[in-house]
């Protein structure tokens, strides 16, 4: 979804508005699908959290799931927060000073090292042009595969439909 997001972006076949609706409805889906898995399917289901505050992923779950009748309290956005802070106080936590929560003129959110300092852990394979097959594998694609696949914890490497034990 992001690459194709951007990918519409830098063809500017797509605006901002366009990507936010497509990233609400991808949410909404998703949620969507946790509360069909969940046997959720009608009846009422409280929504909390920041999210609520989104119009679209709201209209997109009541399409989703016209039976489910989606409450959403006045409190929704800060819930988590606010059961944090009662279950901080019921267990006698002191509350700090609210002078020492914020700080002016700072953001929270750090940054990462650039991924070019890990290009030393990535494992280039050359590719190999020519017709694709359905259900073959390209030559040496598998001996690649089982090379490039964590195989601890007895899972297993698979290609069509062939499997091996993890103990190859």
């Amino acid at each position: 979804m992001k690459s194709d997001c951007t990918h519409r972006l830098n063809k500017r076949e797509a605006t901002k508005d366009d990507i936010v609706l497509s990233l609400s409805l991808v949410m909404a889906t998703k949620v969507a699908d946790f509360l069909k898995r969940a046997r959720v399917e009608k009846g009422r289901a409280i929504l909390a959290g920041g999210t609520t505050r989104n119009p679209h992923i709201l209209r997109y779950l009541r399409e989703l799931l016209p039976e489910v009748e989606f409450v959403v309290p006045p409190e929704a956005p800060y819930f988590e927060a606010w059961g944090a802070a009662l279950l901080a106080r019921a267990s006698g936590s002191p509350f700090p000073e609210p002078s020492t929560l914020l700080r002016e003129g700072t953001v929270g959110f750090g940054s990462l090292e650039p991924l070019s300092k890990a290009e030393r852990l990535v494992t280039y394979f050359e590719g190999k042009t020519g017709p694709v097959v359905a259900g073959q594998a390209p030559p040496g694609a598998l001996e690649r595969a089982v090379d490039a696949i964590d195989l601890r914890g007895g899972r297993k490497a698979c290609w069509p439909e062939t499997c091996w034990p993890a103990s190859i």
